[in-house]
């Protein structure tokens, strides 16, 4: 048997066990069909040039059809870089200025991609041949490099990584830092060190190794799948250019390498006739380390999902069986140190799971057909597992799909209790019927007509979807081999285990940092004393690198795929432009745009449960306007501020009033159904987002972000909580907080606002507060009225709002920031006592005499008892309410109405009953960011139902006139 596998995927060097065939591959040099040239003045650019063939004449080799790739930086912002890239000849480009020195012989390129400042190109400078699959041969990445755009700063430092076929190798071990006082560190080194992990393939070919032979055989225009190239986000412009320039019939050779992520290996037998190959497909739409990456997104796209396809060839047959890995299809997390078990949070309500789980299963259908049997592998007594099986469970029951999909439960380690792994031939026999039904894909290679199709797939998964998933999988594809192909050479399935067992420990890599657990298991049929103390020690090595070392790993995966918050990079090319032109003058075509109504509140509800109704808080809004789309409300002190609630706040009032507020929304607008969203805690402060129940499809990117600021960030009796999303193409942030107290402690309130600014992250693309179409900040801001609290009723009772504003705290730190306009001034004290809202509350706090009492408490004060006026900003929008307004209206700001609760700084002891919120009328004012007040509302759009579309943004109003000020 010639066995053929690249390095490094069994024992320490890819020993392995099997009997082995394989020679070193010739130097990269030796091959590379391209040089890089790179040249710095007049201005810096990157050629990728075919490298001359020594056998042809001078004059033949500067021949005009011979195509070169050259790439300029042409302009450049903070934000954006614009990249001209053309496909030229190469007697155009000069080639003798440019700078022989550090020309590199390159493999392909991977594409550019924007790190920090830079821009760099991305090319593959070494390679390893695995094997070969229908004529093309399928190349291991072992070396890249990065090349700077900008600059020639980095054109000699050492980015190489030891080859990984030299013995002990690996790119995961290799030191960054460990040039000391050489040159500087080059910026790309985690992506190199990923890239040449040992990890990614492509084909020196035709063959794509993105889609499944069914796909590639059946379809009658094939093109690549994105979800599975990893360097899509480097690639997918530079391809369009090149594309561009072969449609025009330019004479050029292929440029362009599209790499997938995880496994690929192939056993043939002596006589070359039969053949057996593993490729696994590691998707690229929700990638990342083990404990940064569970569960499900908004999209449908599950952590660790893999597509394995087995690939078996003959003279008489060619046989492929798929089957797919990925995480429990619910929002879910495991947040903290995980040490022993699985400590599992559910962290989405189901009703609002729904959406994700059906778009899931909708997609499954969509790629594999209308037999999804899935298989669950989890524990049923585990504390962790359970949950997560139960969640599972009520999902599936709920989703709307054909009665062709079937969940299989199956508790693997009660099955095998007691090294009992015969069982699992159980569960083959529980799945025969399913996999008879979904079939495989078998292909006529003569005549090359496909004689029968995979309707259907095996989706696995157990909490990793590593070593159980492995396992069984194993067990199903053997299964099928021996079910649909009679008569396989008996040695192929020998060289099956081996091949399937480095299939799960280069899976296992991968995601979790090591080899997989019961690998020996999948080679040898059985469980040995050896076996069980390489799994300890893997054990050990997962608790590390997957507690301490992923972190790092996750941020340059999202860089690599495009999700880091990266700098745009504009690829200018003449015919892609004017394609580009042309469809942004018809954008009215394809897009559309609706209303989205808001309400937003706040409550400082002082540590209390809730004694009343609070009806008239959720229902405050517009007269005659409809039920709101999404409901965001916020809390402050929802526990006491004591030690012990700092140290570890009690969830249960939380919960308590979140179904208080559950039944007052279902109350207030019972003609729609809400659904949670979004719910999280920061010791007293709480965000609780709610949305009706037919937006929830439209829905998607929802992530939290938490900041403390007590105690200089050490405690979190003061901080925010923030929440991203998206309703359709439309992003949103909701900030909700509670700032320092203190009536002269300005500066620490102004501070807290900057920390929660600068330190809000939201990890899934990097993005920070400011990166949201829409921003709204609510909360106990504590912001004062400079003035006692006699006089501050007594201007209210003469209108006088201008002199309030003159002395508000709030009002006079934006004023130095140059963001309010004399006109919103003006227009708050037009209209009469219905548009004064200081007089609303007046007003209110006369009708409830309680709310009164705790508003206007006395303070003692260096032993004299004295009246304080109410914070003037634990109200800011208490609740807030907008109306989103059409994108064809976008220049008309949205109406608000705003009833106000105004509380001082409680005294102790504390009031027996939270403040209630009041219930007055409020005036008409435009939908402004509380720090940003020219942040208009603007519309969400909407693509015909999907999550595409534009947005407008709304443009401030003219600046005040020159030496206006606020206090005039």
């Amino acid at each position: 048997m010639d066995y053929r596998a690249y390095p490094g995927t069994a024992g320490t060097n890819g020993a392995g066990t099997g009997s082995y065939s394989y020679s070193a591959p010739a130097s990269p040099a030796a091959h590379a069909p391209w040089t890089l040239y790179t040249r710095s003045s007049p201005r810096r650019s990157v050629a990728l040039v075919p490298r001359i063939d020594y056998s042809m004449s001078a004059a033949q080799a500067a021949r005009s059809d011979r195509q070169a790739l050259h790439l300029q930086i042409v302009d450049a912002t903070p934000s954006t870089a614009v990249l001209n890239a053309r496909v030229v000849p190469v007697a155009a480009l000069e080639l003798a200025k440019m700078d022989q020195g550090t020309a590199k012989p390159v493999l392909g390129l991977l594409g550019v991609l924007a790190v920090g400042d830079d821009v760099f190109v991305g090319v593959v400078t070494g390679a390893e041949p695995v094997t070969d699959l229908e004529g093309s041969t399928v190349m291991l990445i072992t070396q890249v490099d990065f090349v700077s755009l900008s600059t020639d700063a980095y054109d000699r430092v050492a980015t190489a990584i030891p080859s990984l076929s030299a013995p002990g190798a690996s790119a995961i071990d290799i030191d960054p830092s460990a040039a000391n006082g050489g040159p500087p560190a080059h910026p790309c080194l985690a992506l190199i060190r990923l890239l040449a992990a040992g990890t990614f393939y492509y084909t020196a070919g035709d063959l794509d190794l993105s889609r499944r032979a069914q796909y590639r055989y059946t379809h009658p225009t094939p093109a690549r799948d994105p979800q599975y190239i990893w360097n899509h986000h480097m690639v997918h412009a530079l391809a369009q250019v090149v594309d561009a320039a072969k449609d025009a019939d330019v004479a050029m050779a292929r440029f362009l390498v599209f790499a997938i992520q995880g496994y690929v290996g192939k056993a043939v037998t002596a006589d070359r006739t039969h053949s057996l190959a593993i490729i696994s497909r590691v998707s690229t739409r929700r990638a990342g380390t083990r404990y940064n990456t569970r569960g499900i997104d908004d999209t449908g796209a599950v952590a660790n999902f893999v597509e394995t396809e087995m690939l078996y060839t003959s003279p008489a047959a060619v046989l492929s069986f798929v089957q797919v890995r990925g995480s429990v299809p619910v929002f879910w997390d495991q947040p903290g140190l995980q040490v022993v078990g699985h400590k599992v949070v559910i962290t989405r309500a189901r009703e609002a799971t729904r959406p994700a789980f059906d778009r899931h299963f909708t997609d499954l259908h969509a790629n594999y057909g209308p037999s999804i049997t899935a298989v669950n592998l989890l524990s049923q007594d585990g504390a962790g597992e359970s949950v997560l099986g139960n969640e599972y469970t009520a999902q599936f029951a709920a989703l709307a799909s054909s009665g062709a999909d079937a969940l299989v439960q199956y508790d693997f380690h009660a099955s095998v209790k007691g090294n009992n792994y015969a069982a699992l031939q159980d569960l083959v026999n529980k799945v025969g019927p399913s996999m008879e039904n979904m079939r495989c894909f078998l292909l006529d290679p003569v005549l090359g007509q496909a004689i029968e199709s995979q309707m259907g797939v095996f989706r696995v998964n157990c909490v990793d979807c590593l070593d159980r998933t492995n396992v069984v999988q194993g067990l199903f594809a053997g299964q099928a081999l021996r079910m649909f192909i009679p008569n396989v050479p008996t040695a192929l399935y020998e060289d099956f285990k081996e091949l399937w067992a480095n299939n799960g420990d280069a899976l296992s890599r991968i995601y979790a940092g090591t080899g997989a657990l019961k690998s020996g298991f999948t080679r040898s049929g059985k469980r040995t004393l050896a076996g069980f103390l390489d799994d300890s020690v893997k054990s050990v090595n997962r608790f590390v690198i997957n507690n301490f070392q992923d972190k790092s790993r996750q941020d340059t995966i999202d860089l690599l795929l495009g999700k880091a918050r990266p700098r745009d990079i504009d690829v200018r090319d003449p015919v892609l432009a004017a394609v580009a032109e042309a469809v942004t003058q018809r954008a009215a075509e394809y897009t559309s745009s609706r209303t989205l109504h808001v309400h937003v509140g706040t409550y400082n509800v002082n540590g209390c449960l809730p004694q009343e109704p609070i009806d008239p808080w959720v229902h405050a809004g517009i007269e005659g306007s409809p039920p709101p789309d999404l409901v965001v409300m916020g809390f402050q002190e929802i526990v006491e501020l004591t030690a012990g609630q700092i140290v570890s706040a009690d969830p249960m009032k939380r919960q308590v009033w979140q179904q208080e507020l559950t039944t007052a929304i279902r109350r207030a607008h019972h003609a729609a159904d809400y659904v949670l969203v979004c719910d999280g805690q920061l010791v007293g402060a709480a965000i609780l987002v709610f949305a009706r129940s037919d937006l929830t499809p439209a829905i998607h990117g929802v992530e939290m972000s938490i900041v403390k600021t007590g105690l200089r960030g050490m405690t979190g009796n003061k901080g925010g909580l923030s929440v991203s999303l998206h309703v359709h193409d439309t992003s949103f942030c909701f900030v909700t907080a509670h700032f320092a107290a203190g009536q002269s402690a300005v500066d620490d309130r102004n501070r807290d606002y900057a920390t929660i600014l600068s330190e809000t992250v939201f990890k899934r693309g990097r993005r920070t507060i400011a990166d949201h179409d829409h921003i709204i900040w609510f909360g106990d801001f504590n912001y004062r009225i400079d003035l006692d609290n006699e006089t501050v009723r007594d201007l209210i009772a003469q209108d006088r709002l201008l002199d309030l504003l003159r002395r508000d705290q709030l009002t006079v730190q934006a004023a130095h920031s140059a963001r309010i306009c004399r006109d919103l001034l003006r227009g708050m004290t037009g209209g009469g006592a219905a548009a004064n809202p200081f007089r609303a509350i007046l007003a209110a706090q006369q009708t409830q005499q309680q709310t009164r009492e705790a508003q206007l408490i006395s303070f003692e004060d260096d032993g004299a008892s004295r009246r304080m006026p109410p914070p003037s900003t634990d109200t800011s929008v208490e609740p807030w309410w907008a109306a989103f307004p059409p994108l064809q209206d976008a220049t008309t700001p949205a109406t608000t109405a705003a009833t106000t609760i105004a509380r001082p700084e409680p005294a102790a002891p504390r009031p027996a009953a939270p403040a209630a919120p009041a219930t007055s009328a409020a005036a008409s004012m435009p939908a402004l960011d509380m720090f940003d007040p020219w942040r208009a509302a603007t519309p969400t759009p909407a693509l015909g139902g999907g999550r595409t579309g534009a947005s407008a943004t709304v443009p401030p109003p003219p600046a005040p006139a020159e030496g206006w000020s606020l206090l005039d």
